[in-house]
């Protein structure tokens, strides 16, 4: 008799029903530009597994080559891209375009993400209206020319050191080769430390005609759905920029969560649920803002749908079903009268009122009080 439950359980569990390759036909622009691939498997009972670390990824053609879950273009062209995981398979494809040679660095592109990711331009930092101690950025990267002369011009220009860029106080700092308020930020081998490095190597330029700027940023995915305590989602954002060109930015972002209680989220974007709810992910680039919704359900379970009588409430419905939330019993004749009257007209019913309603034996007596309100002078 135990073999059979045993049996019989496995066999009602879950099975994996999908998998998914995010983003979906993602675009690469200049020679070793990178895309950051995600691979999510989805099973029958609607749980979503981030399985990126386990799943088989592999390339077909000449445009781009993949090292673990990293994309990265080589060529003007088409990539076909193959996930395989539990038996079942995605494909996408990647387009490469503007391979002939590497995107240029960029101070707006580039170097200002480095100081947004950090908060270095945010209200409490630098990006107060007075600055830090004679160091005054724009509010969230909004005036690149602006942050360029203060980095690099003003002061006598002491931030920046072109013949020994290690000693520049703008990577002394962060690292905290020099004492800084705001703390270590990242260290020596680190890619944004390599980044910033590079640029001042390079002159520390900005050519205004040819500086590319984002545009806007996209999430992926904009929904996601954690189940179950302590599971984890990695966050993808693309950005666009003024020059019509795109590239992962998922490693240049500042990343905030509205409740960390809800869902926290880390510097490389990975989310993480902590108790059940409903928040939003906030994203950040210079000028630019996108957020994505995220949901966390610790112990999902089936749930009865509401009667719809309408098209919000198939949205509640979805809503509910999403968040595992059982719907509220409805409410008795003497509560939505109530609720429908202060809603509609901010007044509560008189006595006459709400005995003539209470009486009433009419089953569409709730929609024609709905219609008797908005007809009233109140409304």
């Amino acid at each position: 008799m135990p073999i059979l439950l045993l049996l019989l359980a496995a066999t009602l569990a879950a099975q994996p029903r999908k998998l998914t390759i995010l983003p979906e036909n993602p675009l690469l622009f200049g020679q070793g530009s990178r895309q950051q691939l995600v691979v999510l498997i989805e099973s029958d009972d609607g749980k979503i597994r981030d399985v990126t670390g386990q799943a088989t990824l592999s390339i077909t053609g000449h445009a781009a080559t993949i090292d673990k879950s990293q994309l990265t273009a080589q060529a003007d062209g088409a990539a076909k891209i193959t996930a395989q995981f539990e038996g079942l398979s995605a494909a996408t494809t990647a387009l490469v375009q503007r391979a002939d040679k590497p995107v240029q660095q960029s101070f707006a592109a580039d170097i200002l993400p480095v100081l947004t990711k950090y908060g270095c331009n945010g209200g409490s930092c630098h990006g107060a209206l007075t600055g830090q101690n004679g160091f005054k950025l724009s509010l969230f990267g909004y005036e690149p020319e602006a942050d360029h002369d203060m980095i690099v011009a003003k002061h006598n220009g002491r931030r920046i050191d072109k013949a020994n860029p290690e000693k520049s106080l703008l990577l002394a700092k962060p690292t905290f080769a020099v004492k800084h308020a705001g703390g270590k930020l990242f260290t020596e081998t680190s890619q944004d430390y390599q980044t910033l490095k590079t640029w001042i190597q390079n002159g520390a330029a900005r050519n205004p005609a040819t500086d590319r700027q984002m545009a806007s940023l996209r999430v992926i995915p904009e929904l996601a759905t954690l189940t179950g305590k302590d599971a984890k989602r990695k966050l993808l954002v693309t950005a666009r920029f003024n020059d019509g060109t795109e590239a992962d930015v998922s490693h240049l972002v500042k990343y905030t969560s509205n409740d960390d209680s809800i869902a926290a989220i880390n510097l490389k974007g990975e989310v993480t649920g902590n108790r059940g709810g409903e928040t939003a992910i906030v994203v950040r680039g210079p000028g630019v803002t996108a957020a994505a919704r995220v949901a966390v359900i610790p112990n999902p379970q089936k749930t009865a749908l509401l009667r719809v009588n309408n098209f919000i409430d198939e949205h509640i419905n979805t809503k509910l079903q999403r968040l595992s939330i059982a719907p509220s019993d409805p409410a008795d004749d003497a509560t939505f009268l109530r609720r429908a009257s202060l809603d509609i007209i901010g007044l509560i019913p008189t006595a006459d009122e709400a005995r003539a309603f209470l009486r009433s034996k009419n089953p569409n007596k709730r929609a024609e009080l709905v219609d008797a309100l908005l007809k009233r002078p109140e409304y």
